[in-house]
C-alpha cells in the first residue's frame, strides 16, 4: 500500500493531510515543530500500516528540520514549488476557499497524480551545504554593501563631496577609515601634510605616490557646507562608513573560508576551468549545482532554475516570449555575473553578447542570454566530468555558427 502525505508547513506548527492511491484523505492531523510532533507524524503513518518507502511526502520547502527528518527516516519527499501550488488551487473547487487543512490535502493529491515528473529531493552532501550557506551570507553582504555604498555616497554628496574626491571609492579601507576620523569637512581641510602622512601609515597606506595624489586632492577647492548640515549628517556618515568597513571585512572572511571548503569538493576540477569565474562565482557555481546530476537531467532544467531562459506563450495565433520570473533567483544573479566577468575576458563571449545586444538593445538580456550559453556549457562539462576547452568550443561555433541575414 502507498501512501501520500501533504504538508503545509508554518514556523509553529504543521498540517498534515495522509491520502490514498484513490485520492480519498484517510487522516488530517496538525503537528507542532516539535521533536514530539515529528513522532506523532511516523506514528500516525504506523497505524496506517505503510512502510517508509511507500510514504511519497509534499511539502513546499526543503529548509526545514522537518524535512531533514522525514529524509533520515527514509521517507520520499518531494519539494513543490509555491507557484505549482497555487496553480493548482482550483482541483479542489472553484470558489476559492483556502485553508491550511485545505492547502495539505491539495498538496498530497498533487503528489498522487504528479510524482512521476517531478524528481525526489535528495539532500546535498555536508560540504555543498556548507557552501551553500556561504553562498547566501555572501550574497548577502554583497547587497548590504551596494546599499550601504549608495547610500553613503548620497550622505556624501550633500555635504561632503571632497570625500568623495581624495579616495578612489567609499569600498576601500583608507577611504572608510578617512571618513570616520575625519567625517567633518573643515577638520579634513586643516589637515596639514604631516597629519596626513601619519593617517596613512596609521591605516597601512604609506605609499609615496599615493601621498602626494591624495593630499592634493584633499586641498582641492570644493562646495563648502554649513555647520547645519555637517551636525545633520555628520553622525549618519560615520554609521555608514562603519557598517560598510564591517560588511566588506566579513565578506572577505567568508569568501576565504567558501574557498577552503571549495578546494576540498571532488568536482572543483571542472570549475576551476571555467573562464571568468573567479574567487567567487567559481565555489558559487558548484556550491548551486551540488553532488546530484540527476537534479538537472538537461541543461534545459538548469537554464529554467536559474531564469536564463525565457518563456513562450502560446494560444492560437498569438504567441509571446516572457521574462522568467519564477527561478531560482541567487543563481540568476550568480550566473549573470558570470556573464558579465566573461565578456570583459572571453573574446567569444564579448562577440555574443554584442550581437544579441544590437537586436535586443537591452544589455541586461544580452547579458542572460550569454549566461544561458554559459550554463548549457557548464551544464555538459559538470555531466561529462570534463574541464572547458576553448580551442574546442571555438570550432564547434564555427561548425554550428551561421552568417546573419
Amino acid at each position: 500500500m502507498r501512501v501520500y502525505i501533504g504538508i503545509d508547513w508554518s514556523e509553529q506548527k504543521h498540517n498534515i493531510c495522509f491520502m490514498n492511491e484513490a485520492g480519498g484523505a484517510i487522516v488530517e492531523i496538525e503537528i507542532k515543530h516539535k521533536a514530539e510532533g515529528f513522532l506523532a507524524l511516523d506514528e500516525m503513518r504506523a497505524k496506517l500500516g505503510v512502510r517508509r518507502e511507500d510514504s511519497l511526502v509534499g511539502i513546499e520547502t526543503s529548509h526545514n528540520l522537518l524535512v531533514d527528518y522525514l529524509v533520515e527516516k527514509g521517507y520520499v519527499v518531494y519539494v513543490l514549488a509555491p507557484a505549482k501550488v497555487k496553480g493548482s488551487q482550483s482541483r479542489r473547487g472553484v470558489a476559492g476557499a483556502k485553508d491550511d487543512r485545505k492547502d495539505a490535502r491539495l498538496i498530497a493529491d498533487i503528489v498522487r497524480t504528479d510524482h512521476a515528473q517531478m524528481g525526489t529531493w535528495e539532500p546535498q552532501g555536508k560540504l555543498v551545504q556548507q557552501m551553500r550557506a556561504k553562498v547566501s551570507l555572501i550574497t548577502f553582504l554583497t547587497h548590504s554593501c551596494v546599499r550601504y555604498s549608495n547610500r553613503l555616497r548620497a550622505v556624501l554628496l550633500r555635504y561632503y563631496p571632497a570625500a568623495l574626491k581624495i579616495f578612489s571609492s567609499t569600498h576601500t579601507k583608507i577611504a572608510l577609515a578617512f571618513i570616520r576620523a575625519y567625517s567633518d569637512p573643515d577638520l579634513a581641510a586643516k589637515l596639514t601634510l604631516e597629519e596626513f602622512k601619519a593617517f596613512l601609515k596609521q591605516n597601512h597606506s604609506m605609499r609615496s605616490n599615493w601621498v602626494s595624489t591624495y593630499f592634493t586632492r584633499l586641498k582641492s577647492p570644493m562646495p563648502a557646507s554649513s555647520a547645519h548640515l555637517t551636525a545633520t549628517y555628520q553622525s549618519e556618515a560615520v554609521l555608514l562608513a562603519g557598517l560598510l568597513a564591517d560588511s566588506l571585512a566579513e565578506k572577505d572572511r567568508e569568501i576565504k573560508e567558501l574557498t577552503k571548503l571549495y578546494e576540498q569538493h571532488p568536482d572543483a576540477y571542472i570549475f576551476k576551468s571555467l573562464p571568468a569565474a573567479g574567487l567567487f562565482l567559481e565555489p558559487a557555481l558548484l556550491a548551486k549545482l551540488g553532488d546530484h546530476r540527476s537534479q538537472f537531467p538537461t541543461a534545459a532544467v538548469l537554464q529554467a532554475i536559474a531564469g536564463s531562459s525565457p518563456i513562450t506563450r502560446q494560444s492560437g495565433k498569438h504567441r509571446s516570449v516572457q521574462f522568467r520570473k519564477a527561478c531560482d533567483r541567487e543563481l540568476r544573479f550568480i550566473s549573470q555575473q558570470w556573464a558579465k566577468a566573461s565578456v570583459r575576458s572571453c573574446d567569444w563571449a564579448k562577440t555574443y553578447y554584442l550581437a544579441v545586444y544590437r537586436r535586443s538593445h537591452s544589455k541586461n538580456g544580452a547579458y542572460r542570454c550569454l549566461a544561458n550559453r554559459w550554463l548549457a556549457i557548464l551544464w555538459k562539462l559538470w555531466q561529462s566530468g570534463q574541464t572547458y576547452d576553448e580551442t574546442f568550443l571555438l570550432q564547434q561555433r564555427a561548425l554550428r555558427t551561421l552568417p546573419h541575414p
